[in-house]
């Protein structure tokens, strides 16, 4: 199985620092997108890529632009992503 690609792993992050902020459960995220809470915890880990029409939904779900979670890259994920180019 290869490695989840650091991008995943950074918006997975930043999708779990905002429902934990807000204190909202993975079941209750995923409710409200229409996903279990075990492919939320997917798309959390970066296993799983977030296809961009769900991660809008979840930006509405979380009540921030679709940008959020892209911004502040995780400078171990920059290294990563830099490192795997040719």
């Amino acid at each position: 199985m290869p490695s989840p690609h650091p991008i995943d792993i950074h918006v997975g992050l930043r999708i779990r620092q905002r429902r934990r902020l807000l204190g909202m459960r993975q079941e209750t995220l995923g409710a409200a997108v229409g996903l279990s809470f075990q492919m939320v915890q997917k798309y959390e880990i970066g296993s799983n890529s977030v296809p961009a029409s769900r991660l809008f939904e979840v930006a509405k779900a979380l009540d921030v632009p679709p940008s959020f979670f892209f911004e502040g890259p995780r400078l171990r994920a920059k290294m990563l992503l830099h490192h795997k180019r040719p």
